[in-house]
């Protein structure tokens, strides 16, 4: 047997690690979909990442000291 049939069989028969972004969204909901009606294989290993968008904050300038925006950054991060 050649060393690409063995690779090829090998790799066949391993379980799969995919990785899937969500974010609550509706295209990411569609994907998931998707991944499973096309491209799922038992044994497969899914892994779900959910990373959260930093929310744009208020900088701090030299000319406001030590004084942080912490009023500013509390609104925004509330909203």
């Amino acid at each position: 047997m050649s060393t690409e049939k063995r690779m090829s069989v090998s790799v066949t028969n391993a379980a799969r690690r995919i990785c899937l972004p969500v974010d609550g969204s509706a295209h990411s909901s569609k994907a998931v979909e998707w991944y499973l009606a096309e491209l799922y294989k038992p044994g497969d290993f899914i892994i779900f990442v959910h990373s959260l968008e930093a929310p744009n904050l208020p900088t701090v300038t030299v000319g406001a000291g030590l004084s942080l925006p912490i009023d500013s950054w509390t609104k925004a991060l509330q909203e």
